[in-house]
């Protein structure tokens, strides 16, 4: 694991340029739009905003002509999403700053490192399933990839006092990986 602090600052650095190249200030895509309002009204866990807010920055999903073009970009955003997770969890074990009151909040940080390594995979998984048109695997993969927040939360809450210094990074992640799956979904047409 020594290369991954590395490896994700350099593929944060890259997601952060990508995301900001374009925003939604001169306009979201009619795709984006029309895509995240069906989103929000099958997915009780979104809203419109958080959606426009996610996929609307990125250059490459305001370019999509087709929902297949959305989906695979907002994975690709669940996936910068998740590095940056995990630069910042690495870099919380590194500094050793005050959240980590103890050996059982490192361990916990070790364990949702682990986690958000597991996600990506899955993430990148689900990719290669929606190019080959296997919208069930995708489904399987982000769904995957959806757990780590709230399995990463449970390790804390399992001993009382303990407090997650990533609820929001969490939080955050969470919500691209229901923009993923929901753009999966319309992709697919799997009706979940």
């Amino acid at each position: 694991m020594g290369s991954f602090p590395f490896f994700s600052f350099f593929l944060f650095t890259i997601c952060i340029i990508f995301s900001s190249l374009q925003s939604c200030t001169l306009g979201c895509s009619d795709l984006i739009k029309q895509s995240c309002k069906k989103a929000t009204n099958d997915d009780p866990n979104l809203s419109y905003n958080i959606c426009i807010k996610i996929v609307g920055v990125n250059s490459k999903a305001n370019k999509a002509k087709t929902i297949e073009e959305l989906a695979l970009a907002s994975i690709d955003l669940a996936i910068c999403n998740a590095t940056k997770v995990a630069s910042t969890i690495s870099n919380v074990l590194r500094s050793k700053v005050k959240v980590m009151k103890n050996n059982y909040t490192e361990g916990c940080l070790k364990d949702c490192l682990k986690i958000y390594s597991d996600a990506i995979s899955s993430l990148r998984e689900a990719k290669h399933a929606i190019r080959v048109k296997d919208f069930k695997t995708a489904n399987v993969e982000i769904s995957s990839a959806m757990d780590a927040p709230s399995t990463c939360e449970d390790g804390f809450i399992e001993r009382q006092g303990e407090v997650s210094p990533i609820t929001k990074e969490n939080q955050v992640f969470f919500q691209h990986t229901v923009v993923s799956l929901a753009f999966n979904n319309m992709d697919g047409h799997l009706g979940l």
